[in-house]
C-alpha cells in the first residue's frame, strides 16, 4: 500500500495537534495551586527587602516592616526554613541592646514554638494598622533618640476575630536607623 504525500502531510499534522494537546493538558494538571503561589509569593516578596540597602526610613515604616513580617509568619502552612529566614529579617529590625537578651539560635526555636502554638490554636494574623505619622512620639534621653508608637493586630482565633495592641519603642542607632528596641502590650 503507497501512501501519497498528501495524506502524510496530514498525518504529520494530525501527530502535531495531538502533541500540542497533550503539551497543554500537562501544563493545566501540574501548574501550581494559586493559594499556595500567592503564600509563597507573598513571604518570598516580604523577604526581598535588603535592609543593608533599603532601610526603611522612619519609626512608622520599621513598624510596619516588622508587622509585614509577623503576617507572614502567622500564615497557614509556612516551612520552618521560611520562619526561620523571617526571623532572621526581624532581628535586623531589633536595636543591639534588644538582640542581646537573647542570641540567634535561642530566638529562632523559641520563634518556631511560638508558630506551632499559633497553629494549635488556629490562630493568624489577619491584618495590622499602625499610629499615624502625627501619632509617633520623639524624645532625647540618655539612652539615645527614642520614639514610640501603636501597632494594632487583627488576628483570627478559629472563627473570631480580635484586636491586639501593642505599644513599641524604637532608638536611632549610630547610622541613623530606627531600631526596635522593645514592645509590649498596650
Amino acid at each position: 500500500m503507497k501512501i501519497s504525500a498528501g495524506n502524510v502531510k496530514k498525518i504529520l499534522l494530525l501527530l502535531i495537534v495531538a502533541a500540542a494537546f497533550v503539551v497543554i493538558f500537562y501544563r493545566v494538571i501540574n501548574r501550581p495551586k494559586q493559594a499556595e503561589e500567592g503564600k509563597l509569593s507573598q513571604v518570598q516578596n516580604v523577604l526581598q527587602r535588603d535592609l543593608d540597602y533599603n532601610y526603611p526610613p522612619s519609626p512608622r515604616e520599621v513598624v510596619r516592616y516588622y508587622a509585614e513580617l509577623s503576617q507572614c509568619l502567622y500564615m497557614d502552612n509556612i516551612s520552618d526554613r521560611d520562619i526561620e529566614n523571617l526571623g532572621i529579617q526581624m532581628r535586623e529590625l531589633f536595636d543591639q541592646e534588644l538582640k542581646r537578651n537573647q542570641e540567634e539560635g535561642q530566638y529562632l526555636n523559641n520563634l518556631k514554638v511560638d508558630v506551632a502554638t499559633f497553629r494549635g490554636e488556629k490562630r493568624k494574623v489577619i491584618s495590622f494598622t499602625i499610629s499615624s505619622s502625627t501619632d509617633v512620639e520623639y524624645s532625647e534621653t540618655g539612652q539615645g533618640e527614642l520614639s514610640t508608637l501603636y501597632c494594632m493586630f487583627t488576628m483570627q482565633k478559629g472563627n473570631q476575630n480580635y484586636s491586639d495592641n501593642e505599644h513599641f519603642i524604637l532608638r536611632k542607632d549610630e547610622r541613623g536607623h530606627w531600631k526596635i528596641l522593645g514592645w509590649q502590650p498596650a
